[in-house]
């Protein structure tokens, strides 16, 4: 099976963890079902979050994420790395999706209606999907993860294929596999920068992944200081 590496994007990781912490002036609107996640997570299990910021290199506890709130999460980070705004303008229709365009075949995704499951050391994000040839169907991309006993750290293997129908696995296969894969980087990046920050005030980076098959965790690490030392040059 193939691994999977992208880099978080911009848009999808910002909408989590701008989400869970408190609107900036100039910021989009934020979506206050992530901002519940976040208050309640601390309430229940402050222990979890870096009292003090992490020195260079460091890893905090992993951070648990139950299916209920990975939903959300994943749905607000793949709504934001699709390019649509965190909620409709004031007046306007509600946009649940998007629609990608190559040659003459078109697809239309709808973000808002992704599903996430878990399983021990693996997850499978559902994209509702629909086009001429298929119709309303589903494409199901799957990851194999890290388990509690057996991490694997950052890394994510999928299987070559998502599971659904030919016409659409055809053409659109490893653009669903990578927008899945954005979807899941974007959480766990967001959840570590909003967890706390290294001793030079930059957000922490998720450094491993791993399922029990109720939660997913996400383990959050400071930058190692040459990491650190490149973003203030750059």
């Amino acid at each position: 099976m193939p691994v999977a590496r992208r880099r978080a994007s911009g848009l999808g990781a910002r909408a989590v963890a701008e989400a869970f912490g408190q609107p900036r002036a100039g910021d989009p609107a934020h979506d206050a079902e992530c901002q519940r996640l976040l208050a309640q997570l601390r309430k229940q299990c402050p222990e979890l979050f870096p009292a003090q910021p992490l020195p260079p290199g460091k890893a905090g506890p992993p951070l648990p994420v139950s299916s209920t709130d990975l939903l959300a999460l994943a749905r607000a980070a793949i709504r934001a790395a699709s390019g649509l705004p965190p909620a409709p303008a004031a007046g306007g229709p509600p946009v649940g999706g998007v629609t990608w365009v190559d040659g003459d075949r078109e697809l239309y995704v709808a973000v808002d209606q992704v599903d996430v499951k878990l399983a021990p050391g693996a997850i499978s994000v559902t994209i509702p999907v629909r086009c001429d040839q298929a119709g309303a169907a589903e494409a199901d991309v799957s990851f194999a993860i890290g388990l509690p006993d057996r991490p694997l750290g950052l890394v994510a293997a999928a299987e070559d294929r998502p599971r659904g129908p030919a016409a659409v696995i055809d053409v659109w296969g490893d653009a669903l596999i990578a927008l899945a894969w954005q979807c899941l980087l974007d959480v766990a990046s967001g959840v570590s920068a909003a967890s706390g920050s290294d001793t030079a005030g930059t957000p922490l980076i998720a450094s491993a992944l791993h399922s029990d098959g109720k939660t997913l965790s996400v383990t959050p690490q400071a930058r190692f200081a040459f990491d650190g030392s490149s973003l203030s040059t750059a």
